[in-house]
């Protein structure tokens, strides 16, 4: 995963996920590097990434915050649109599953980002809130235990 840092670097800067970000400002690289960092060494934090024909193409993390997993992911931006995040998340999913199996997990994802609360759908999660940060309107997503499609 350490030689996976500038392909992500690349993802988390790409205009459509910094778009579709809650903070969307740009990540300069030392702010990456510390996270990543943190990511890696965190026993907190399950990241999955995917490969198709052995070039990455997706992330999907998995991550603990006071007894609560939240999800989120991203895709390069050569794969997005091909249907690929609720294959991604499925199998991200069903790896989780085996070590949290009793865990709900929580995804947000901006209202305008149809494509992602599609994908979320898709593999089982229900919208249960919506709010606003600061002038931007969010979904909040749960998929219970062992709710997946």
């Amino acid at each position: 995963m350490i030689s996976d840092i500038d392909t992500l670097f690349a993802w988390s800067n790409d205009p459509e996920t910094r778009a579709a970000s809650i903070s969307p400002d740009p990540i300069s690289y030392e702010e990456h590097k510390r996270w990543f960092t943190a990511v890696i060494n965190s026993v907190e934090t399950n990241a999955y990434i995917f490969t198709v024909e052995n070039i990455a193409s997706g992330i999907v993390r998995f991550q603990q915050k006071n007894s609560i997993t939240y999800l989120s992911y991203s895709l390069s931006p050569e794969v997005r649109g091909l249907g690929l995040s609720s294959i991604m998340l499925n199998l991200a999913l069903s790896e989780f599953r085996l070590q949290a199996q009793d865990k709900s997990i929580y995804g947000v994802i901006d209202s305008e980002n149809k494509r992602s609360q599609r994908a979320f759908e898709k593999v089982g999660f229900n919208c249960i809130e919506n709010y606003l940060e600061g002038d931007r309107l969010f979904k909040k997503y749960l998929l219970s235990p062992n709710q997946t499609k």
